[in-house]
């Protein structure tokens, strides 16, 4: 998750939220350790990895991100983190790729058939990203990746199409 702190401290740094006071910043190197940054209006912004996510239940988040759910083996870490977010009914985010047939792809699945009240699943393909990609679908960037002969089209559709697609070695199609 720590790309994605690195993206909002830059967006605090455009709005001016960003502090350089030595005291509100923890970005260490080591991968064990989480990063923290307090803004100017007040927000602290922590980070957790999959194996601390147990660190973040004496906390009282006003929001919560789950960065590449898909790569967390049992959903512990999503069911921790969707109870916390539940005691103070905080917003929460469950962000990433959909990669093979596990608990996410399950759980992506019942929230975008409306199966469970008040939640929803979004499939946003990279390109939807227009600052990065201010071509969209037609992005150079993404017509290179598309097109490269080492790039397996299911795999693409994956990646940055944002589509599930049955696991590799799949002869009948996915059973229901």
């Amino acid at each position: 998750s720590r790309r994605e702190l690195e993206q909002i401290r830059d967006w605090a740094k455009v709005l001016g939220l960003w502090s350089h006071k030595p005291q509100h910043v923890s970005m260490p190197m080591a991968d064990a350790m989480p990063w923290r940054f307090l803004l100017r209006n007040g927000t602290l912004c922590r980070n957790y990895t999959a194996s601390q996510f147990r660190k973040a239940a004496g906390t009282s988040p006003g929001l919560i991100v789950l960065c590449e759910p898909g790569q967390i083996p049992d959903g512990e870490a999503f069911l921790l983190m969707l109870l916390r977010a539940g005691l103070d009914a905080a917003p929460f985010w469950a962000v990433g790729t959909q990669e093979g047939e596990n608990w996410y792809a399950d759980l992506i699945d019942r929230w975008m058939s409306g199966q469970v009240p008040g939640k929803t699943a979004y499939e946003l393909p990279t390109w939807s990203n227009t600052h990065l990609f201010p071509g969209g679908r037609a992005d150079d960037k993404i017509r290179l990746i598309e097109n490269d002969p080492d790039i397996p089209r299911e795999r693409f559709l994956e990646r940055y199409a944002g589509k599930r697609v049955a696991p590799p070695g799949l002869v009948f199609g996915p059973t229901e």
